[in-house]
């Protein structure tokens, strides 16, 4: 146990300087990740909207127009295993002006390949949360300080099917969840529903305050939902090979800590080593 101690000490100190604006960044590949990205008018041109399971395409129809409405492209729209045909009448029908973004979303049949190259996730959800399944509970309004905070460089927005919303495994890989408060049905319909995240941040302006840019080049981009798969397999294999799986939920930790990519392929390293030294190291227990 001394050395699954020693490890979790570790891991608090990297979360604790994770975002430190004051650390340069040295890895190259990192740094021009960083500068070759502009910086975007607004907030709403780094979502990535995610349709799990629709089956309606009046609701996908007016999506779409919703989102040519607020400039956003068609590869922003991603469609999870949809229950509707995009390219039926009705979805072209009410898709005003917006046939482009319904025609060319792309389409996933799992809901972790269409989120994997994201910073952050944000799940939708009109009923009440079990905090164990996602921590963060915000409304549409808290939604761009959130973004600022954290500069993400792109993130997704999750909805599900219009008659049981997203489930408890979808919800598991979000990193927040958002709720719109109402006075009495606890959910909107699936297009009211992405019409006011949508326009929420939209209406927020630019995704950086003023002198912010400098400070989220040397600070280090996030991490994306791939990387943080790949680091959770690799610790949960050390936990295992040291028996200490059961001592603490890996998932959970990577779910909630926003860390820089770079710092994430640090403990990657850290953990490749000792994966390798399993056989060297005496059993301390």
């Amino acid at each position: 146990m001394k050395i699954a101690k020693e490890l979790l000490h570790q891991i608090e100190a990297l979360k604790d300087e994770a975002y430190d604006p004051i650390e340069e960044v040295t890895d190259r590949d990192y740094r021009e990740r960083n500068v070759a990205s502009d910086v975007p008018r607004n907030l709403i041109d780094n979502c990535t909207v995610v349709l799990v399971r629709t089956s309606g395409p009046v609701n996908l129809g007016q999506i779409c127009r919703c989102m040519h409405n607020l400039g956003m492209r068609p590869s922003q729209l991603r469609l999870v295993d949809p229950e509707c045909e995009p390219n039926s009448s009705d979805a072209r029908k009410f898709a005003v002006k917006s046939k482009d973004i319904l025609l060319e979303s792309e389409r996933y049949e799992s809901l972790v390949d269409a989120v994997k190259d994201c910073d952050l996730i944000i799940g939708t959800c009109g009923r009440d949360i079990n905090k164990n399944t996602v921590q963060e509970i915000w409304t549409p309004e808290a939604v761009p300080s959130q973004l600022r905070r954290m500069r993400v460089s792109k993130y997704a927005v999750l909805f599900g099917s219009e008659a049981n919303g997203l489930g408890t495994k979808d919800l598991q890989v979000c990193n927040a969840c958002i709720t719109i408060p109402s006075r009495r049905y606890s959910s909107f319909s699936l297009s009211q529903a992405v019409g006011i995240v949508l326009y929420t941040v939209f209406s927020s302006g630019g995704s950086e305050d003023p002198g912010s840019t400098e400070v989220g080049i040397r600070a280090g981009s996030p991490a994306t939902f791939q990387e943080t798969e790949m680091l959770r397999r690799e610790w949960e294999d050390v936990l295992t090979r040291y028996n200490c799986s059961d001592k603490f939920d890996v998932r959970e930790f990577v779910r909630n800590t926003p860390m820089a990519s770079k710092y994430l392929h640090r403990l990657r390293s850290m953990f490749r080593h000792l994966q390798h030294s399993r056989g060297r190291i005496p059993n301390s227990r």
